[in-house]
């Protein structure tokens, strides 16, 4: 695959010398219950106040919800922080990839959270499925129902031919 220039993600976070993506961790307890939520911040905050929206392009996912009378570091450590932990060290270890077409590019494009280490001798295309090897082992994405329409056909104008894959961190 050939790399076509992409127009780079160039948010740095504060206090951070490299431009990446800000995920903010947060939890509420109350009423028996304590729902534990992430912010993942893809745009800058200068983006986001000239569009008027705080939280464009900046989903908001529940991770958690824990079912407790009282807040303690016990509960915590035994339910959920082991597996979060390993989720972060996971998502440290990736990067955000764009998968767009080199002829429509604002249109079909998708990101791709993959191995930040991944670089294009290890992946190709071929007919809506994306195949990247990491570390000896072959990895696959089906990546047709991202570009498919409502009625989960692709659209004429689309061809899996003149899509490319590139880091939008590098």
């Amino acid at each position: 695959m050939t790399a076509v220039p992409y127009p780079p993600i160039d948010y740095k976070a504060p206090g951070f010398d490299q431009p990446g993506v800000v995920v903010l961790f947060g939890g509420d307890h109350g009423a028996g219950a304590c729902p534990c939520s992430m912010k993942l911040n893809f745009s800058s905050p200068e983006e986001r106040k000239r569009r008027g929206q705080l939280n464009w392009r900046c989903p908001i996912i529940q991770i958690t919800s824990i079912d407790c009378t009282k807040d303690t570091f016990e509960l915590l450590v035994n339910t959920t922080m082991p597996r979060i932990k390993a989720q972060l060290i996971n998502l440290r270890n990736c990067a955000a990839f764009v998968l767009y077409s080199t002829r429509q590019p604002m249109k079909y494009k998708k990101v791709f959270l993959l191995p930040k280490h991944l670089n294009e001798r290890d992946v190709s295309m071929n007919n809506g499925v994306l195949t990247y090897s990491i570390l000896g082992q072959q990895r696959i994405i089906n990546v047709a129902p991202y570009f498919n329409n409502t009625d989960g056909d692709v659209d004429d104008n689309f061809s899996f031919q003149h899509l490319l894959l590139v880091s939008a961190l590098r």
